[in-house]
């Protein structure tokens, strides 16, 4: 029986894991993840919107094959003696999986206040915040996260202030003229402030490069994600996700993968990308070379 060890919980390494166990079931596979639970990282913003608490959105597989390592932190690999070291034990392999995905992008200033939709307990405490009395929410950021939030504010009867540093909303995907139409539709849902940048924050206010100052109850940043890193390991991967490593694959948020629009190579954090690539490494483990 080969062991296989999956590093992370999101949408690539569970369907790798599928997929291996659907070709061969003579695979012990062990994942590796910082979560406390098994989740979805899409549910996360639905945390705030319903106010779901963990016996919510927890995900249970029941496959035997499944061993679960919760709350582990990866320190090391070493990829010439094949283990993996984390802060509570380590572990041999035959193969290894990487689909530690990706975090949202920070800013360099932090308190009890900042919020980041990285985590269940983050939203909980987003959630609770509001429920408190914190009306005064200030998204830094204008994505397809951004929109979604200014839903849900609408939902929670809290009109947000947000803060963008392109000049319409949805820069990175839509042209200048459609995302400023787009934004004649959204503009009651807040009070907008385009080709602005957060410059301090503290205890009181939120300070903006053209000298505006903000109150606020609560700080959401949304601007974006950035592939984790593990450790040294170059994730540079082939047409069927596999690294420099012996070994070793990777998929999802963490990789490159072939833009079918511009034939390049790019980091592209969608839930259906994750997924897709994740079942095709798990397939290419499991020794069905099939190319994305």
């Amino acid at each position: 029986m080969k062991d296989i060890i999956i590093l992370g919980s999101g949408p690539a390494s569970i369907n790798c894991a599928r997929s291996l166990l659907k070709i061969n079931r003579d695979f012990s596979i062990r994942v590796i993840t910082k979560d406390s639970f098994l989740l979805s990282k899409m549910v996360l913003p639905s945390v705030v919107r319903y106010n779901l608490h963990e016996d919510d959105i927890r995900i249970n597989l029941c496959d035997r094959e499944f061993n679960f390592e919760f709350g582990n932190e990866v320190l090391d690999i070493d990829v010439e003696r094949k283990k993996v070291y984390t802060d509570r034990g380590e572990w041999h392999y035959d193969m290894l999986f990487i689909g530690v995905g990706s975090v949202p992008s920070r800013i360099p200033f932090r308190n009890d206040r900042v919020f980041y939709p990285s985590s269940f307990a983050e939203m909980r405490k987003l959630r609770e915040f509001i429920d408190s009395g914190g009306r005064k929410i200030v998204i830094y950021g204008f994505g397809m996260a951004t929109i979604e939030f200014l839903d849900i504010f609408r939902d929670l009867q809290v009109s947000p202030v947000v803060v963008a540093t392109s000049s319409y909303p949805l820069s990175r995907g839509l042209p200048g003229d459609l995302g400023k139409l787009f934004f004649n539709y959204i503009r009651g849902l807040g009070e907008f402030y385009f080709e602005e940048e957060i410059v301090n924050v503290d205890s009181s206010k939120i300070i903006l490069r053209s000298g505006k100052e903000l109150e606020y109850d609560a700080l959401l940043i949304l601007k974006g994600t950035q592939p984790v890193k593990v450790g040294d390991l170059e994730l540079e991967v082939d047409e069927y996700f596999r690294t420099r490593y012996d070994g070793v694959f990777a998929a999802g948020d963490a990789v490159k993968v072939r833009d079918i629009i511009t034939e390049g190579k790019k980091h592209i954090h969608l839930n259906s990308v994750a997924w897709e690539t994740g079942f095709y490494a798990g397939l290419n483990m499991a020794g069905v070379l099939s190319k994305y």
